[in-house]
């Protein structure tokens, strides 16, 4: 397996375990103070952008900055988008603006990955021994 594959793949599963996490953490979540809900959704998010940042010091390689870009993107588009086809043609019709939106989400968060990968190589080749 290529390299770039490998450690994509890494990533694509931390950040499901961090999803999956969260989602299992929910009904305690709903339960807890505004303060507790409002810390985990803020770890949900800063999580991964570390482990980007992390993996791009590590590898200080250019083609991680595309990796947790599409480690985020096309799992999640290919769950939302096969789902929205699966709807009826008049639900798709009602749907559509929540699924621009999510789809928009989904890549503004891609991008904030893909950026803090870029920071990370940028800081790994730039320390000493890089």
């Amino acid at each position: 397996m290529p390299a770039w594959l490998g450690w994509t793949v890494g990533y694509a599963l931390a950040v499901w375990v961090i999803d999956t996490a969260h989602s299992l953490a929910g009904s305690w979540l709903n339960q807890a103070g505004q303060r507790v809900q409002e810390l985990a959704a803020v770890a949900r998010f800063l999580i991964p952008l570390l482990i980007a940042f992390l993996i791009g010091i590590r590898l200080r390689a250019w083609w991680w900055v595309l990796g947790p870009f599409v480690a985020v993107t096309v799992p999640t588009l290919t769950v939302v988008i096969a789902a929205y086809l699966k709807r009826s043609p008049t639900d798709r019709r009602q749907a559509f603006g929540g699924v621009i939106f999510g789809i928009w989400a989904i890549v503004i968060d891609a991008a904030a990955a893909a950026f803090a990968a870029f920071a990370g190589v940028v800081v790994g080749r730039w320390w000493p021994g890089g």
